[in-house]
């Protein structure tokens, strides 16, 4: 009997011992769509924050974020080690717009709308604007007739393959699918705004921005009469797989397939409290608490009254500090296997682009490394996209698996580079830069090294080593007569369209207590931690190669219960 996998790639056998008899088959019990490590993260909650810098040189983009506790104080909270809310928290001091050198050198991802776009699909593919999804500016068919002039590229974007592989995600947009005074769809009728929920069956996608302020409306978050929904904020609107629309017309009906995905923000409280939450979770603010506008009359916040940029700081801080703790409150939180995490969408600023400006990435979670652990490496945020499809299992129709970017480390700092010292603080009078060392002050920008993923804010072995660009054929058994030893064959293929340059092994995660493998070469570390596995290919595979390995087992009686997973690594698995 012949079994290969899908995607997922982990399945487990039930291998039946039969006495003498020389040879045997096996069952197959295929799992459900779930991540690819059921024991690392299942749920995500991304909350998406806009134009503000983490760290920055030059006071030309507004005020910093770290060390800004007056208009900041949550979120430098979940940054200070020792401060009951960093507990669980891990966070990314070089963090930087994609594409992003030491010096600023390249192609320059701006303003937001190219960011969103990169946070689903790994290249802006072309955007350089702020346009809607449809319409005069038509983004979705430019998208689409720059993806077919680049054939290298592909249309695919990370909640399309969630969706596709029987996963699920949704995008909390705030001030969307919400009743205008009249009762109907703020999305599609305009009006003037309610705080009030249209029911389910009359969502829609929101594919048209929409701005006003009316005393009708109270926000819930900043206690103000103004709304401010754009959808560049919100990147699964710009791909046909997410948006339920064709290549060259919005659909923004009550039947469009998508607009379940697109859920009020009010909404997430009941399906925190009911479970209907989804596996990768994206939380849009308006543009009234993400940072990106100050409101009309300013902000008031823990007693002191702001305007300008500070105010624009003192909202997304208050946002943040209001959702946060709902999602840690909630039971999928507490069951040990979410994460948050807080990402800015661009950086602001003279030389924008180099390594000087940094962006907000922190990670909130059970399975952080903990204590304000600070991450040194260089990101972007093709980072986010790689660590997703590890976790989430997902493998796209590119020669490496991964989506565009997301397959490439980020940009190294260069040998003997130095930055500038950052302001920390409200203001910048007087602002002068220091030069620096990244032994003195790793978090100024220069990163200690490169990254592909997040796996370094993570317990060790949380985020599987790899995607699923691997599959196996695995054969029945066959039995000693004079030892009572069990053999078994599998055979491992690369079904990537490039070769895996990596080291090729086999992890054998669960293995019954009735059996042990005698080959093993090892224990596990990073991929189902304590797991026995074996070399397949140690010099990696060819695109479409195989290569077969021998199990060999002793076993004590009853059936052999085994996870499988094939997967490729310069470390350890």
């Amino acid at each position: 009997m012949k079994l290969i996998t899908n995607k997922i790639n982990k399945h487990k056998l039930a291998i039946l011992a039969a006495g003498l008899l020389s040879t045997c088959g096996f069952q197959a019990v295929h799992a459900q769509a779930t991540p690819a490590n059921p024991n690392g993260i299942t749920t995500v909650f991304y909350i998406l924050l806009e134009n503000r810098n983490w760290t920055v040189n030059e006071s030309s983009g507004g005020q910093q974020v770290l060390g800004n506790t007056s208009e900041a104080p949550y979120l430098n909270s979940l940054v200070t080690p020792g401060n009951p809310n960093a507990a669980q928290v891990s966070y990314c001091s070089c963090y930087h717009n994609d594409l992003s050198t030491f010096n600023g050198s390249n192609p320059s991802i701006h303003p937001s709308e190219p960011n969103y776009v990169w946070m689903e699909a790994g290249s802006n593919l072309s955007k350089l604007d702020d346009n809607d999804p449809y319409g005069s500016s038509d983004s979705v068919p430019q998208i689409i007739n720059y993806q077919e002039a680049n054939p290298t590229l592909t249309l695919e974007n990370l909640s399309g393959l969630i969706e596709a592989s029987g996963l699920t995600w949704k995008s909390y947009s705030e001030g969307t699918n919400l009743q205008n005074t009249n009762g109907a769809n703020i999305n599609t009728a305009g009006g003037n705004l309610t705080t009030t929920p249209v029911p389910q069956a009359l969502w829609t996608v929101p594919l048209v921005s929409f701005s006003g302020s009316n005393a009708s409306y109270t926000n819930p978050y900043n206690g103000s009469n103004q709304w401010n929904f754009a959808c560049k904020h919100t990147g699964q609107l710009f791909f046909t797989a997410t948006n339920g629309s064709t290549p060259n017309t919005a659909n923004t009906g009550t039947t469009n397939i998508e607009a379940k995905n697109y859920p009020p923000l009010a909404q997430l409280a009941t399906d925190l409290a009911n479970n209907n939450y989804a596996n990768y979770n994206v939380i849009t603010p308006d543009q009234y608490n993400d940072m990106h506008t100050a409101l009309t009359n300013g902000f008031t916040y823990n007693g002191t009254h702001f305007t300008g940029d500070s105010a624009q700081i003192a909202q997304g801080d208050n946002f943040c500090s209001i959702v946060v703790p709902e999602i840690m409150n909630s039971a999928v939180y507490k069951a040990g296997h979410a994460a948050i995490i807080l990402w800015t969408d661009e950086t602001e600023g003279t030389n924008q682009n180099d390594f000087n400006h940094t962006l907000t990435e922190i990670l909130i979670s059970p399975l952080a490394k903990g204590n304000a652990y600070d991450s040194t490496l260089n990101y972007t945020h093709s980072s986010d996209i790689a660590t997703m499809q590890r976790i989430f299992g997902l493998t796209a129709d590119t020669p490496t698996g991964y989506l565009n970017d997301a397959a490439n480390l980020s940009n190294a700092t260069p040998a003997g580079q130095t930055g500038t010292s950052q302001k920390v603080g409200a203001t910048y009078t007087g602002f002068t830069g220091t030069a620096f060392t990244q032994a003195a002050s790793p978090t100024g920008g220069f990163g200690t090294g490169q990254a592909q993923d997040l796996s370094d804010l993570f317990q060790t072995g949380v985020v599987p080593a790899s995607i699923p660009g691997l599959s196996y054929s695995a054969s029945g058994y066959s039995t000693n007569r004079k030892t009572g030893a069990l053999t078994q064959t599998v055979t491992v293929t690369n079904t990537l369209g490039a070769a895996i340059p990596n080291a090729v092994y086999l992890v054998l995660g669960g293995l019954s207590s009735n059996a042990t493998l005698t080959n093993s070469v090892g224990t596990t570390v990073n991929t189902d931690a304590g797991s026995p596995y074996v070399s397949v290919a140690p010099g990696g595979l060819a695109a479409g190669a195989s290569a077969t390995v021998t199990l060999q087992y002793t076993n004590t009686g009853g059936p052999i219960v085994v996870t499988f997973t094939p997967i490729q690594t310069a470390a350890q698995p």
